[in-house]
């Protein structure tokens, strides 16, 4: 099982395309996905997933999303190995999770 983590645009942001942690992790729960973190209200979700394909589980994800909010965010999803920061490697979810706003930061 691969650690994931899903950097999201455009949401929680002025009252648009509002999406609740607690319903976002339930979604990434319903596609598979184990240990899901949120960070902040901005959307950012470090989790386990075993998919192979990190842009075929980006676009479930949209797609989810799509279906039952109504908007399709843009999402940028690293991969550990190798996407995600080496500062980073090796901890569990709960670590990435503290540690991923520094990853937001280059995203945004």
């Amino acid at each position: 099982m691969k650690t994931y983590i899903a950097l999201f645009r455009g949401i929680n942001v002025g009252g648009i395309n509002i999406l609740p942690m607690k319903e976002l992790i339930t979604l990434f729960e319903n596609l598979g996905s184990h240990s899901v973190k949120t960070y902040i209200q901005s959307g950012n979700v470090v989790f386990r997933n075993k998919a192979e394909s990190a842009s075929m589980l980006s676009n479930r994800i949209r797609a989810a999303i799509q279906e039952n909010y109504g908007f399709e965010p843009h999402v940028l999803l690293l991969c550990h190995p190798p996407d995600i920061p080496p500062q980073l490697a090796g901890e569990d979810c709960d670590m990435i999770a503290e540690g991923v706003h520094k990853v937001a930061d280059a995203y945004l």
